[in-house]
């Protein structure tokens, strides 16, 4: 259906994908999973044809339709909604095509002409771009969105409504194989439930980048995992499937390069023994006249002996073949602690706060957070959650209300971009600020979350999005951060990372103010609270146990 062949690509002379082969057929729903930086996004760019790889080949039938949809829309920001969905959906490219073949044929009716109207009347048929304006309308609808959207360019929208945008390009497409990269990225909880049921309804072929645990668990039936230097490995099964069957295979993995290191070691050790052997042998000269005769005789016999032994190991030890070391996921090795026992009862308390965004006004926010609570923040897109994380964090200026935060608290506050305050300045010298640590022990902690010295001298911008989060964290364990305010923290890391982070959280001992729509992580956060905030306030008990019950428990 879809099939890369021995393809590899470089940015900038560094190697990205290095003859990778990877297929799909109808009916899959392929989860494409691996490290930040291995090549995911390149080679979805590859598959539909917007890279073209410097070696290999992508094959594909003419008339099949293939559709990415990328991370972020900000490239689309000088169009309007309206046309942002026909450009992404593929309707306009195929009404632009049958339009030039009507004139063609027009002109000119010949067979090869009448072939090329057909062909392009069958894809505009076959992505329904003649019904698109129509089927517009409900989509928008199922998401929230306002129909105003459609007149109104992409780069003045709110977070939120891009990203129903998004979600709604989605689900007017009508792609044979959909090329979806993060599509579960800032999807609320009824984004994210809309997005798995239309996937799995659907009769399309997915290859979806996700980090998302649980949706991958939902809207996959196989993965394939995009390995550094090594290519795909392919699993028929679903996500649980994958995980116990990776863990089951780098266990053997492990198992097998544990036996040749030790067996290398050995016959190391062994022949270094029987060089050291031959050279006392060839050594031992002293003797009398009389027996020198018979000593070198019986000297070079054991010289001869011990370097034959000694050759004979190191000719094993040459051919001994060295399995690959198994890859390791990434180990942030990090633990916050933190000291609580200085602060009162109540870390957090906000009473009748208001805040004034010019187009919309949030509040009254109440919130009352108590020392070492772990609280965990939900809601529909655009409806106040990060305003109020902000709030608190002290970041936006109340119009009215207070916010008290407890003598003692050591507040550290990361947004769901993980911005740092001066972009303009290195890592390093930003976490210095941030912290009042030093050089030494700042590089320390660094290399604890996998940030060499060579990107920790690097601006906030040239790192990705999962580096920057790790740099981030790294700052929140160096400053002993006791109240952490977060928004959306997996949204850019990897599952690994996602997996360390969420460990890491499961054991902090201070205050925890969450915002997020991993449920995997919700999950894993014991005797948490979980607050609902809409349409700017934080709902009462009655409708938030509502809204949890649709979303989540449902």
């Amino acid at each position: 259906m879809l099939t890369a062949q021995n393809v590899s690509f470089e940015y900038d002379d560094t190697i990205v994908l290095q003859k990778t082969s990877f297929s799909v057929s109808a009916g899959d729903r392929v989860g494409l999973v691996g490290p930040n930086g291995v090549g995911k996004s390149t080679l979805l760019k590859i598959l539909a044809g917007i890279l073209q790889p410097e070696d290999g080949k992508v094959l594909r039938p003419n008339d099949l339709t293939v559709g990415y949809l990328p991370q972020e829309i900000e490239e689309y920001g000088k169009y309007t909604g309206l046309e942002f969905l026909e450009i992404v959906t593929g309707c306009k490219d195929a009404l632009d095509k049958l339009e030039k073949a009507t004139e063609l044929y027009g002109s000119d009716q010949n067979e090869e002409h009448l072939r090329l109207y057909e062909a392009a009347y069958a894809k505009v048929d076959g992505l329904g771009a003649y019904t698109l304006e129509n089927r517009i309308k409900k989509v928008l609808q199922k998401v929230g969105l306002d129909t105003q959207v459609l007149t109104i360019k992409v780069s003045t929208l709110s977070g939120g409504q891009k990203n129903k945008l998004s979600l709604s390009a989605i689900l007017l497409a009508k792609f044979d194989v959909f090329l979806l990269d993060e599509p579960t990225n800032n999807l609320d909880l009824d984004g994210l439930s809309t997005l798995e049921n239309f996937i799995r309804q659907s009769k399309s072929a997915f290859v979806i980048v996700s980090h998302d645990r649980r949706f991958l668990r939902q809207a996959t039936n196989r993965i394939a995992e995009l390995i550094p230097d090594k290519g795909i490995r392919i699993y028929t099964l679903g996500y649980d499937e994958y995980v116990e069957a990776r863990r089951k295979q780098n266990e053997s993995a492990m198992q097998k390069y544990e036996q040749f290191t030790e067996e290398k070691k050995r016959l190391s050790e062994a022949a270094r023994e029987k060089q050291q052997n031959a050279q006392a042998a060839a050594g031992n000269k002293s003797a009398s006249d009389n027996e020198k005769i018979g000593r070198n005789a019986r000297r070079e016999k054991a010289v001869r002996s011990h370097a034959r032994a000694a050759a004979s190991l190191v000719s094993r030890l040459d051919q001994l073949e060295q399995p690959d070391k198994p890859m390791k996921d990434l180990d942030l090795n990090f633990r916050f602690k933190t000291d609580s026992e200085k602060t009162g009862a109540t870390a957090i308390e906000v009473t009748d706060v208001t805040v004034d965004l010019g187009t919309k006004q949030f509040g009254p926010y109440s919130l009352k957070v108590a020392t070492r609570d772990k609280v965990v923040i939900i809601g529909p897109n655009g409806g106040g959650k990060t305003t109020l994380l902000k709030l608190i964090a002290g970041l936006l200026p109340a119009k009215s209300g207070t916010i008290n935060i407890a003598n003692g608290i050591t507040l550290s506050y990361i947004d769901q971009d993980y911005s740092f305050p001066d972009p303009k300045r290195n890592i390093i010298t930003n976490l210095r600020k941030m912290t009042g640590k030093q050089l030494p022990e700042l590089y320390n902690i660094l290399a604890k979350f996998n940030i060499k010295k060579e990107k920790a001298v690097s601006l906030p911008g040239q790192l990705s999005p999962g580096q920057r989060s790790r740099a981030l964290l790294a700052g929140a364990v160096a400053k002993g951060a006791n109240l952490l305010l977060l928004d959306e923290p997996t949204n850019h890391l990897d599952i690994s990372a996602s997996d360390e982070l969420q460990a890491a959280l499961k054991e902090f001992v201070g205050t925890l103010v969450l915002v997020t729509h991993d449920r995997e992580l919700m999950d894993t956060i014991v005797d948490k609270k979980v607050i609902v905030v809409g349409d700017g306030h934080i709902m009462p008990e009655t409708d938030a146990q509502q809204y949890i019950h649709r979303v989540l428990k449902a």
